[in-house]
């Protein structure tokens, strides 16, 4: 499966944001297309999730 992020925000004025996109044949939505971690690169990811967050926990497969 394919490794994807749901923001946590629906930031619908951000330029990484998609309303849904098919994954490994299922229909995902509120998706975070960013390049690389976004809970290390988008502040609003970051603030919605708090400090001790490990991958596990924003990271679906």
């Amino acid at each position: 499966m394919a490794k994807h992020y749901h923001c946590p925000v629906g930031g619908l004025d951000c330029p990484y944001w998609k309303s849904k996109e098919i994954i490994d044949g299922k229909t995902e939505t509120c998706l975070c297309k960013i390049d690389g971690n976004p809970y290390r690169e988008c502040d609003d990811f970051y603030s919605a999730y708090g400090d001790e967050c490990s991958p596990e926990e924003y990271t679906e497969y």
